[in-house]
Formats: structure tokens, sequence, C-alpha cells
């Protein structure tokens, strides 16, 4: 069976991150659920807590393809895109 696509994106940055600049990171994800999504990207985690990935109010989740090409869940790409 194949998974939906979807991208994970971070709302706000957690106060202790360790990072020197900001930075919006987000991530493609093919998974059989939203929640899933939420755990494969947490596992990827950079200096922020897992947690974050796991919260909707401080992430975004949405559905970019009702079918993807994968049957595999995995993450498809990684991205942070940092600014001052």
């Amino acid at each position: 069976m194949k998974h939906p696509i979807f991208l994970i994106e971070m709302t706000e940055r957690e106060e202790d991150q360790t990072t020197v600049d900001d930075y919006n990171q987000k991530f493609v994800i093919s998974a059989k659920n939203p929640q899933k999504a939420r755990q494969l990207a947490a596992a990827q985690k950079r200096d922020e807590s897992a947690e974050v990935w796991l919260d909707p109010k401080r992430t975004t989740c949405v559905r970019l393809a009702k079918m993807g090409p994968y049957a595999q869940e995995m993450v498809l790409c990684n991205e942070a895109s940092y600014y001052k």
C-alpha cells in the first residue's frame, strides 16, 4: 500500500536551541498518517527537542499528496533554511 506525502514545518523556535542563527526546518515524509509522519520527523530532529515535531501547536503537518509513489514510510527530505 502506498502512503500519503506530508510536509511538516516548524512554526516556532525553542528558546533553548543552541543554533547561532534562526532557521526554519521542514520535512517531507511518506507516512500512513500525520501522527506517524510527526514521529518520523521527531526521530530526525537536530538541536531541538523531539517534542517540537510531535506538538501541533509548534509545527504544521499538511498532506501534500493523497497517495505518494512510496509503499515504505520514510523521510524524503529534511531541510533547514537559515536566516538572520
